[in-house]
């Protein structure tokens, strides 16, 4: 019993992992394919306070069910209990990667008069969603139902009315009963382009306020805009692989609302990879922009990539109301190649109207038929920079004096090479890099052990083992040169550190604590205990003195008194005064 729910466990944990990578490659997938098309979600009408967001084209369905369709015959059962509560798997990606757009609107459509009036608007929904309908507590909708007839059950969520849709596409329409007309009606952030009719007199300019209010009533002054349509266009090449372009378009909309379409928005032999735009806008198989545009000034950023590694882009080819000149700059990166920009004119570019986080960059000016072309210098990074690694080590002898632990830091700036190795004497325990364990590994060629390194910045700590020779351990250790060593060493109770050569310091060793007067002291002891005693005492007194002589707490001057005590008693006749130096030994 106890294997099979173990079993059941298992599957259970391999079908919900599965499932998650399946659906959450849908859309990433989609990002590489040369026909993709990308949308954005429609954003706030008001003017002032639009937020900025992006997605791509909402064809995430049919992946999905092919998707579904992947997962093995026995699990298959097990789908939707592994799904549940992540229902939002089956939404498309907005642009940032971060959050889903489960929720599609398009045109709004209201007909409204001094008695009521009507509504509908068309939903594209990817996972069971709320979607919000027009109007608010005060301005209730009524009779809210689908095109086939199906009434909705309208919810109060918050302040605004809203309906619960499963996925597919739905076009709902309700209707509005007031006993005047309001001034000002709610209608949700998401609708992009609104046909407003009041008293059978269409507004084709709607006004909005910051509360996301479109105004019912316009003064009879109102003066009708022509349709007027300025574009600017700026792009920043980005010196990656493969290339990346990003095309800033700055829009100046005047006139009514209304569908656009501007080419050329890619450079040739370029794919989209993003939108980023206040306004409804998608790439489409054409790779053209498609807008609905609304009166105002708004900003939209699409970027792609080069499908092929070029050096040369020329300005496309381009009709009214597109630029026939674009401001271009270029961003290089010194880690890959070094590059120059050649067969076009630069410009200052804090006399444009660049986007100020590119005004930094080198600017040129492109006109028809004009080539910037890349001159690569050298690839890869320029032999400006050294590896600069310094090495704080601890040591602590085994108690047995076979061996040693040890415990190394590494920091500093490794260039061009990505992997530390240690020498053959040394054998790798552990090792963290900025506090993260990491795997070791040997190399096919020589068997070093080692660890791979994936940024110039080294912060790696290593604990490992030496049982080689102890009187000479290594220095480095490690298959590189560094610039500074920093060795503590730790020694168990019954050892000391008799010398140390080599070093820039002079450490607390026997032989380095050795001074000319401890040595003109220790021979003048010797030799007096051998002329008193006889010269195997003294030979005797001068190893025990050198041994103990930088022990803590050990006799130093005392022995001088004492030997010149003994050395008086023995020729001083007797009398008081050889009594009383007798007394002093032995208090000595």
């Amino acid at each position: 019993m106890l294997i099979r729910l173990y079993l059941l466990c298992v599957a259970t944990l391999l079908l919900t992992i599965f499932t998650h990578k399946v659906f959450a490659e849908t859309t990433t997938f989609q990002t590489v394919l040369p026909d993709l098309s990308v949308e954005v979600a429609p954003a706030s009408p008001a003017l002032g306070k639009v937020p900025e967001v992006a997605g791509v084209s909402a064809s995430a369905t049919p992946m999905v069910d092919k998707r579904r369709a992947q997962v093995p015959a026995p699990l298959q059962p097990w789908v939707d209990w592994a799904l549940y509560g992540e229902k939002e798997l089956d939404c498309p990606y907005q642009y940032n990667s971060q959050q889903r757009a489960c929720r599609w609107p398009s045109r709004l459509q209201l007909e409204l008069g001094d008695n009521g009036g009507s509504f509908s608007q068309e939903w594209q929904v990817f996972a069971e969603s709320q979607v919000r309908l027009p109007g608010d507590q005060n301005n209730w909708p009524q009779q809210v139902q689908t095109a086939d007839g199906e009434k909705l059950l309208v919810e109060k969520k918050g302040e605004f009315p809203h309906v619960t849709l499963p996925a597919g596409k739905h076009t709902l329409s309700g209707k509005f009963l007031w006993q005047k007309l309001p001034k000002a009606l709610r209608i949700t952030p998401q609708s992009g382009l609104i046909d407003l009719q009041v008293n059978g007199r269409e507004i084709k300019n709607p006004s909005f306020n910051a509360q996301h209010q479109l105004w019912l009533t316009q003064g009879k002054t109102e003066a009708v805009k022509e349709d007027n349509l300025d574009i600017q266009v700026f792009r920043k090449i980005i010196d990656s692989h493969p290339i990346q372009v990003v095309t800033s378009i700055k829009l100046r909309v005047s006139g009514k609302q209304r569908n656009a379409v501007l080419a050329p928005v890619l450079l040739e032999g370029s794919i989209p990879l993003s939108v980023k735009s206040a306004l409804p806008a998608r790439v489409n198989g054409k790779q053209q922009l498609q807008l609905q545009l609304r009166p105002g000034e708004w900003t939209i950023e699409v970027t792609g990539r080069d499908k092929a590694d070029r050096t040369e882009f020329m300005l496309p080819v381009s009709k009214e109301p597109w630029p026939q000149q674009e401001v271009w700059v270029f961003e290089s990166d010194s880690q890959m190649r070094q590059a120059e920009v050649e067969g076009v004119n630069s410009i200052d570019p804090n006399q444009t109207r660049l986007p100020a986080a590119w005004k930094s960059l080198p600017a040129y000016l492109m006109a028809p038929e004009d080539t910037l072309a890349l001159r690569v210098i050298q690839r890869g990074v320029a032999q400006t920079k050294k590896s600069q690694l310094r090495l704080n080590r601890e040591m602590w002898l085994d108690f047995d004096g076979k061996g040693y632990t040890v415990n190394d830091h590494v920091s500093g700036l490794l260039v061009q090479q990505s992997r530390l190795n240690v020498l053959p004497m040394l054998e790798l325990g552990r090792v963290r890099i900025n506090e993260q364990a990491q795997f070791i590994t040997r190399e096919t060629a020589d068997g070093a052990a080692g660890v791979e390194i994936r940024n110039e910045q080294v912060n790696l700590k290593a604990e490992s083992r030496y049982s080689g020779s102890r009187s000479q351990p290594p220095v480095n250790g490690w298959q590189h040169d560094l610039q500074r060593v920093e060795t503590t060493l730790h020694l168990p109770p019954g050892w000391f550190l008799f010398s140390s050569s080599g070093t820039d310091n002079l450490p607390n060793s026997w032989v380095q604590d050795w001074s000319l007067l401890d040595l003109f002291l220790v021979l003048i002891i010797a030799l007096a205990v051998g002329y008193l005693y006889g010269w195997r005492w003294g030979v005797f007194s001068l190893l025990a003195l050198a041994l103990i002589w930088h022990q803590k707490g050990s006799p130093h001057f005392i022995w001088l008194n004492l030997l010149a005590v003994v050395a008086l008693l023995r020729v001083l006749p007797e009398g008081c005064f050889k009594q009383w130096l007798g007394y002093y030994r032995w208090l000595s």
